[in-house]
C-alpha cells in the first residue's frame, strides 16, 4: 500500500519515502479521528438496539438507556437512533430521543421530519385530505376525534379556506352551547 501511495506522489513530482508515507498516513487517520470515533459509537449504539429485540422488561429498557447514553449530546448518533428505533416500532424509544435531540439542536427542519415520522397518529399530507378526514369522523359520530385532527390541522395549515370553514360550525356549536 505504501508502494502504491509512493507511486502516486512520484507522478506528482513529490518524493515519498516509507516513513514519509507512514507519516501522512498516520496523520490523515489523526485527522478523520473525531468522524471514525463518532461513527463507530452510532454503529455501537445501533448494534445494542438490535439486541433489545430479544430483551424483554427490565434489560429491555436498560438497552435502550444505554443506546440513549452512547449518543447523548451527539446529533448524527441520536437522528440514527430515531431513524432505527421508528424502523423497528420502538416509538417509545425514538420520541425519548427525539426529546434530547430537540433540546440540543432546537427547532430545526430535521426535527420537524423526525417529529412527523415518529408521530403516533399523523396527519395526511395536504389540508384537502385532512378535510374529508374530518367530515368522515363527524358523519362517523365522532366529533370529538374530528375537533382534535382539525385544530392540529389549523396549526399546521392556518390559511387553509376549507378547514377554515369546518372549524366555523365547531365554534358556533360551542360558543351556543
Amino acid at each position: 500500500m505504501t508502494e502504491a501511495i509512493g507511486a502516486l506522489a512520484q507522478m506528482f513530482g513529490i518524493e515519498l519515502t516509507p516513513t514519509r508515507v507512514m507519516a501522512v498516513i498516520a496523520a490523515v487517520v489523526l485527522v478523520l479521528s473525531p468522524a471514525i470515533l463518532r461513527n463507530m459509537r452510532t454503529s455501537h449504539a445501533r448494534t445494542l438496539l438490535k439486541e433489545s429485540r430479544v430483551a424483554d422488561g427490565e434489560a429491555r429498557v436498560a438497552l435502550e438507556d444505554r443506546v440513549l447514553a452512547i449518543v447523548s449530546g451527539r446529533k448524527h448518533g441520536l437522528v440514527a437512533v430515531i431513524e432505527e428505533a421508528h424502523r423497528i416500532r420502538r416509538n417509545s424509544l425514538a420520541r425519548r430521543a427525539l426529546v434530547e435531540l430537540r433540546e440540543l439542536i432546537g427547532p430545526t427542519a430535521e426535527v420537524r421530519r423526525l417529529a412527523r415520522l415518529t408521530d403516533p397518529n399523523p396527519l395526511p399530507a395536504s389540508p384537502s385530505e385532512l378535510g374529508l378526514q374530518v367530515e368522515k369522523l363527524r358523519d362517523a359520530g365522532l366529533s370529538d376525534k374530528a375537533a382534535s385532527r382539525l385544530r392540529r390541522g389549523l396549526t399546521r395549515w392556518p390559511t387553509d379556506p376549507w378547514l377554515q370553514e369546518l372549524a366555523s360550525p365547531e365554534e358556533d356549536a360551542v360558543s351556543s352551547a
